[in-house]
C-alpha cells in the first residue's frame, strides 16, 4: 500500500471516533430538545448555520475564533512539553490590563501606540506566567495548582482596576472608559466591524507551527514532552524548557487579551474573559496540542458557540438547555479521545 493510502487510513481511524461522538451528542441533544417541545430540525439548522446568515454573524464568529485560537495556542505550547497551563485566563486578563493601561495612560502617535499596547500585553502575560514557572523550576510546585491560584488574583485585580481607575461611571457594569483611538487596531471592515486582530491570531498560529515543526527549540520541546529523561541524555535542558514553555504560553495569552482590548472591546471590562479560557484549553486538548488541528477545531467551536447563542435568542430555548447542548458535545468528544487512549 502506498504512503498516501496509509495516511488516509490513519486519518479515517482518527476521525471516525470524533464523528461518531459528535453524532451521538447531537442525537442526545435532539432528544432533550424534542422532550422540551422544541423543533429539533429547526434548532439544529440554527446552530449550524447562524454563523453564516449575514456578515455580522460571520464576523462575530471570526472574532470569537480569534480569541479561542489564542487561548488554545497559549495552552498548547506548554502542553507540548507536557506542562498544563491552566492559567491562560489570568494571563489573558493581565495582557488585557497591560494593553488598557497603555491605551489609557500613555500618549503616543497612532501606529506606535497600538504596537506598544500589544507588546506590553505580551509582557504582562509572560510575567504573570513566570511566577508559576519559577515556582515549578525552583521549588517543584505543580504548575496546575499555581496557575489556577494566579487566575483568581488576576480576576480580582481586573475587577478592582475596572471599578477604581478610569471607571466608566455611565455604565452599571465595572469597566473603564474607552482607550485612546491611537491605541486601537485598524478595522478590516467598518460596518459590520471586523478587527484586524484576527490577522495577528492567524499569524501567531503560523509562526508557532513553523517554530514547533522546523526549529531546534521546537524539536527540543517535543522531545521533552515525549520523554524528558531521554531528552536530557541527548543534551536537552528540560529544566529550562519546561518553565520557558509556560512563559511563552503566558505571552500568547497576554497577546490574546491585548488584541481583544485594542481590537474589539476598546476598554477593560470585568468578566471579559467569559468562557474563552476553558474552551481554549478544551480545544487544545481535543487537538492534542497540534496547531494544524487547533485552527479548524477552534473555528468549529466558534460556530457552535454563535449558533447556540442564536438558538436561545431565536428559538427561545432556555440558556440552561443551551449550555447542556454545548457541554454534551464537548464531553462526548473527550470521552471518544479517552476510549481511543484506553484501547491502546
Amino acid at each position: 500500500m502506498s504512503m498516501r493510502g496509509i495516511q488516509l487510513i490513519r486519518l479515517i481511524k482518527i476521525s471516525v471516533p470524533y464523528l461518531f461522538s459528535v453524532s451521538l451528542a447531537f442525537g442526545i441533544a435532539g432528544l432533550i430538545l424534542y422532550l422540551g417541545g422544541y423543533d429539533v430540525v429547526s434548532s439544529y439548522k440554527t446552530i449550524l448555520t447562524a454563523s453564516f446568515w449575514n456578515l455580522n454573524s460571520f464576523f462575530l464568529t471570526l472574532t470569537k475564533f480569534s480569541t479561542l485560537l489564542m487561548m488554545s495556542l497559549a495552552f498548547s505550547i506548554p502542553y507540548i512539553s507536557r506542562k498544563f497551563n491552566i492559567g491562560v485566563e489570568g494571563q489573558y486578563l493581565m495582557g488585557a490590563l497591560g494593553a488598557a493601561l497603555v491605551g489609557l495612560a500613555v500618549s503616543t502617535p497612532a501606529g506606535v501606540h497600538v504596537i506598544i499596547s500589544l507588546i506590553v500585553g505580551i509582557a504582562f502575560g509572560s510575567l504573570w506566567a513566570s511566577v508559576p514557572a519559577f515556582l515549578m523550576a525552583r521549588y517543584n510546585v505543580n504548575e496546575v495548582i499555581s496557575t489556577i491560584m494566579m487566575n483568581f488574583i488576576a480576576r480580582y485585580s481586573v475587577m478592582v482596576f475596572a471599578m477604581s481607575f478610569w471607571r466608566d461611571v455611565t455604565s452599571g457594569h465595572p469597566m473603564t472608559i474607552p482607550i485612546s483611538d491611537t491605541a486601537t487596531l485598524p478595522l478590516l471592515n467598518s460596518s459590520p466591524p471586523l478587527s484586524s486582530g484576527i490577522i495577528f491570531s492567524l499569524t501567531t498560529a503560523a509562526l508557532l507551527y513553523f517554530t514547533v515543526a522546523l526549529t531546534v527549540i521546537g524539536y527540543e520541546l517535543r522531545a521533552t514532552g515525549t520523554n524528558p529523561r531521554a531528552a536530557e541524555v541527548f543534551g536537552v535542558n528540560t529544566k529550562l524548557l519546561m518553565p520557558l514553555s509556560l512563559i511563552i504560553g503566558g505571552g500568547i495569552a497576554g497577546l490574546g487579551g491585548a488584541l481583544d482590548v485594542t481590537g474589539y472591546y476598546h476598554r477593560l471590562i470585568d468578566g471579559m474573559q467569559s468562557n474563552y479560557p476553558s474552551l481554549g484549553i478544551l480545544i487544545a486538548l481535543l487537538s492534542k496540542g497540534k496547531i494544524t488541528f487547533i485552527v479548524p477545531v477552534a473555528f468549529f467551536i466558534s460556530v457552535i458557540d454563535v449558533g447556540t447563542n442564536a438558538l436561545q435568542r431565536i428559538q427561545r430555548v432556555p440558556i440552561e438547555l443551551v449550555l447542556i447542548l454545548e457541554g454534551l458535545l464537548l464531553v462526548f468528544i473527550l470521552v471518544s479521545e479517552s476510549l481511543r487512549w484506553w484501547r491502546k
